[in-house]
């Protein structure tokens, strides 16, 4: 089985996530990358993103049109913005088809839960989404914790 992991991260907590999940599934790796610099740093990070998040707004990438036909199982991760999905994910999302896809999420954030998943669900077409995982405040985590809770969650699928 063909495994993918694709993602968006702008402070490195999501591609922590997700090189650790590429490791331990010998998954293939994408990492989203966006036409416009977004910025990281200041009270316009949370502006400009949380202002993308609550207007669905997309973003444009440079390589978010995917051939996912090669590709069995897809995990997508993202980090939480405003409480919501960061607009790269979101355009992923909403500009490829997942027909017949085995698709885990996950997430980062550094707040409390918010319904990410369930705002990821609605905007896959055609995937059958078989878990998702959670994690909170990344860079404030021992790795081999990471790596074990990582370990758990594949080990099952």
């Amino acid at each position: 089985m063909r495994t993918l992991v694709v993602y968006f991260s702008l402070e490195g907590s999501t591609e922590k996530v997700a090189n650790m999940i590429a490791q331990e599934t010998g998954a293939d790796m994408v990492k989203l990358e966006t036409v416009k610099h977004m910025t990281q740093n200041g009270p316009l990070k949370f502006l400009s993103h949380g202002r993308r998040v609550v207007m669905k707004e997309k973003t444009a990438l440079k390589n978010g049109k995917m051939d996912l036909a090669k590709y069995d199982r897809i995990f997508i991760g993202s980090p939480v913005w405003a409480g919501g999905l960061s607009s790269p994910v979101y355009s992923l999302l909403c500009d490829n088809d997942f027909s017949g896809k085995k698709v885990y999420l996950f997430a980062c954030q550094m707040g409390e839960t918010s319904n990410i998943f369930d705002l990821m669900r609605g905007n896959l077409k055609g995937a059958e989404v078989l878990g998702n995982m959670n994690f909170s405040m990344v860079k404030k985590q021992e790795d081999t914790q990471l790596k074990e809770r990582i370990h758990n969650f594949c080990a099952a699928i």
